[in-house]
């Protein structure tokens, strides 16, 4: 359940609703999953584009934790929590069942 009438939205109506505004305006660039994505193997990844053409990756696992490097142009690391921190391309990052947004850069070459 989301959120019953009359209630507070739960932990996971909060969730849906942070996943809506990092994806608002975005187009989707792909998803994969694994070692075929260059990801360990419990790591699943969508990559999208926002209106800017900034990339947006969310990460998340099926199962326990993982640790991923950050992308090119990697800027920033966020939670569904609404943590944000500082991020370099080709830091390590702590991946779990809960997705998180990897903000890049905008691109600053022809789309």
């Amino acid at each position: 359940m989301l959120q019953a009438e009359g209630s507070p939205p739960t932990g996971a109506a909060l969730a849906v609703e942070t996943l809506q505004r990092w994806l608002a305006g975005s187009r989707l660039r792909g998803c994969g999953q694994g070692l075929a994505a260059g990801l360990p193997a419990t790591v699943w990844q969508c990559a999208f584009l926002d209106e800017s053409d900034r990339l947006r990756v969310i990460r998340w696992t099926h199962s326990g934790t993982a640790f991923t490097t950050t992308g090119p142009g990697a800027e920033s690391h966020s939670r569904i929590n609404g943590t944000t921190t500082a991020v370099h391309p080709g830091e390590l990052v702590q991946v779990t069942e809960t997705p998180s947004l990897i903000t890049h850069a905008p691109h600053a070459g022809p789309s």
